[in-house]
């Protein structure tokens, strides 16, 4: 939980400040026109927001250990079936 709740306050942490110090962005998804520095910023801002968003939904779906065992047998099988299959022949 610690590590989500830090997750969670270095990726809000830049959007708020930017969204104070910066009042005409009205949205977190990307900026209206990239004419000016601070569009290119406000993008960067974004896709490391998202980035950490999804880091946080890997984490809390890896920290069961149900999950990950089962990930573990999807993953073997995948691999069973990639690396083990049968070599045929076509005539």
């Amino acid at each position: 939980m610690v590590i989500m709740g830090f997750l969670f306050i270095v990726s809000s942490l830049a959007v708020f400040v930017n969204n104070l110090a910066n009042p005409t962005y009205m949205n977190v998804l990307t900026a209206r026109d990239n004419c000016c520095v601070d569009d290119y910023r406000f993008n960067a801002i974004a896709v490391m927001f998202w980035t950490c968003v999804c880091i946080r939904a890997y984490v809390f779906m890896l920290s069961s250990s149900r999950s990950r065992r089962d990930l573990f047998y999807l993953f073997k099988t995948v691999w069973f079936f990639l690396i083990c299959r049968e070599v045929t022949v076509k005539s």
